[in-house]
């Protein structure tokens, strides 16, 4: 007869389950986090991970208390399990005293153990004599010893783990040729704890940042403010791969988890399904990921290389290639809710990125991400670019903003679904909830610089904030040459047209022979009407790729009639997204010509 992962035979376990059932059920265990504490530590127990229940994570994952909670001062869990014991005895002294299989819980442990010996008042005496009672005992002295191992690793050394980072996989099969799985792999595990609510996990971006740099893991730590620091790599064992991930505290570099798992090449995301267990029963017990689909190794290996490709999904030629990976994916496995999901996101980020038209990317991201909630209801993929297609393609914004919401909840700790709610919100108006996501967003991307919030600012009419927002980044990235265009702007809102004129002249450097809308915008709000014209009428041609910067430019030589055209050219496609907060059309808000335009954007009131 085979056993369970942790040396219990099967049919033992089914008796177990059908024992917790009956107790659940009796009035004793009217409490709702009674049944639920109960059930929570024999389920640990059977799935083998009772070394690594905590009373902290007891305290987060089941009893709801907040991230701060305290063991040491908070006696909350202590109570909770107090009560539990006496509910145990009391149903063991009634209706329970002939159950097959009984629960107890020695001395101050979170670790049951299932005492045998249908029809006797006490499971003491069968328990000696009971071989699987014997083994049980054992590992529940080694739960003990477990639990207060884990306690002293998680509490002592700045309290308990709330941040983490995935650092990039090491490639060590000597073939360079695998370095997408490796990137793969460590996207997939960021993705996993991204779904953790109390744990804020690094974005993949930032991590990124370190690849291939053997930077210390106490400096890592520091420069993103996560105090667990995961590690891994893949190497060749024989024919096979052995995946081993480390899991480390960021204040001393001590070792939290370290494992290691072998497989063959098609195996990988069997693999990598096996590896997240342990992370995340380290980093939060009680919190397992959801089962999911095991992909075919064709698919999965396609989905690998769209992974490793990440944000260079804006370049035409990779992103061509994106969709032909995602579309034999989905071929070859037309059960993969996630390919579905980043088939939908990858024509989000193709029409939003004006690399695809709007009209034709719309009905096309619908579908794949109402195929990816069919299979996987709890796809946060799907959400997201549907609430993000709905609002800035289809404009309508109210429910764009419920399914990025309903995203957030399912995966929250993913920085681009902040990100995606605060654009939404802030083109609305809505700038201060807007500023919120946002800077979840940036908190979850420490090291990307991102304009976003700068943007918030400005549209808000902040100028001194959007400023000092994209002068800290320009300082930071002095090579980031578009911020120069936005400290123009900045300036030029704030009146001062010499230090507007510098920076768009120094964004321009960086494109020599081209026209610089900025520069036409400036020559007409700074008086120099005639020298704007004759630049705007050489930039107005049909297939001119931003009408919003012509709009702008006609709007601030007061020629309305062409300003709206442009702006008619740009609702017509679907981009009208910045009609409701742009200053650079405030000189025609008062025509009800533009009204009309922000009904048919959705964005009026």
């Amino acid at each position: 007869m085979g056993t369970g992962t942790n040396g219990v035979d099967p049919a033992f376990a089914e008796e177990i389950r059908a024992s917790l059932n009956k107790v659940l059920l009796s009035p004793g265990f009217s409490s709702k986090r009674r049944a639920q504490l109960l059930r929570y530590l024999v389920e640990e127990t059977l799935a083998g991970r009772q070394d690594q229940v905590t009373e902290y994570g007891i305290g987060l994952d089941v009893l709801q208390r907040p991230e701060s909670f305290d063991p040491r001062v908070d006696s909350t869990v202590r109570s909770e399990m107090s009560r539990l014991r006496r509910s145990l005895a009391e149903y063991y002294e009634g209706v329970g005293a002939g159950d097959a299989v009984r629960f107890e819980f020695p001395g101050r442990g979170y670790a049951p153990v299932f005492a045998t010996g249908a029809g006797k008042s006490s499971a003491t005496p069968a328990a000696r004599q009971d071989p699987r009672m014997m083994v049980w005992g054992a590992v529940a002295a080694v739960a003990l010893v477990a639990v207060a191992v884990t306690a002293w690793r998680m509490v002592p050394h700045g309290g308990p783990l709330r941040a983490a980072i995935v650092l990039p996989f090491v490639n060590l099969t000597g073939d360079p040729g695998n370095e997408y799985i490796t990137d793969g792999l460590t996207e997939g595990l960021t993705d996993q704890l991204a779904r953790i609510a109390s744990l804020r996990v690094v974005a993949r971006t930032s991590a990124f940042q370190f690849k291939g740099k053997n930077t210390d893991i106490r400096e890592v730590g520091r420069r993103v403010q996560a105090d667990a620091v995961i590690e891994g790599s893949l190497r060749k064992v024989g024919d096979g791969f052995r995946l081993t991930v480390q899991v480390n505290r960021a204040s001393d570099g001590y070792h939290i988890l370290s494992r290691s798992f072998d497989g063959t090449p098609r195996e990988v995301a069997r693999l990598e399904r096996d590896m997240a267990l342990p992370v995340i029963a380290a980093l939060r017990p009680g919190a397992t990921p959801p089962a999911g689909h095991l992909p075919t190794p064709e698919a999965y290996d396609l989905i690998l290389k769209v992974d490793a490709l990440g944000g260079r999904m804006v370049q035409e030629q990779t992103y061509q290639k994106v969709l032909g990976y995602l579309n034999e994916a989905i071929q070859d496995d037309p059960q993969y809710a996630d390919a579905y999901g980043l088939l939908a996101e990858a024509y989000v980020v193709g029409a939003t990125n004006v690399t695809i038209d709007s009209l034709y990317a719309l009905p096309r991201v619908r579908a794949a991400a109402l195929k990816a909630l069919e299979l996987d209801p709890s796809s946060a993929r799907a959400y997201d670019a549907i609430g993000y297609a709905d609002a800035m393609l289809q404009m309508d914004w109210k429910h764009g903003e419920e399914e990025l919401r309903a995203a957030s909840r399912l995966m929250p700790q993913n920085p681009a679904i902040h990100d995606h709610l605060g654009h939404v919100l802030m083109l609305q108006g809505k700038f201060e909830p807007a500023l919120r996501e946002l800077r979840i967003s940036q908190d979850l991307n420490p090291l990307l610089p991102a304009a976003a919030i700068g943007y918030c600012y400005f549209f808000a009419r902040r100028y001194d904030d959007a400023l000092s927002e994209w002068l800290k980044i320009s300082q930071i990235n002095p090579d980031l040459v578009v911020m120069h265009e936005l400290i123009g702007m900045a300036w030029e809102m704030k009146g001062d047209y010499a230090k507007a004129r510098s920076e768009y002249e120094k964004f321009m450097a960086n494109y020599p022979g081209e026209e610089e809308p900025r520069l036409v915008h400036l020559l007409a709000v700074s008086g120099k009407k005639d020298e704007a014209r004759r630049h705007v009428e050489k930039m107005a041609v049909p297939d001119y790729p931003d009408p919003l910067d012509l709009a702008a430019i006609y709007a601030a030589l007061d020629d309305r009639e062409k300003a709206f055209h442009w702006l008619e050219q740009l609702v017509s496609k679907r981009q009208g997204w910045m009609l409701k907060v742009h200053p650079f059309l405030d000189p025609l808000r008062g025509d009800p010509r533009y009204t009309e335009l922000l009904k048919q954007a959705g964005l009026y009131p």
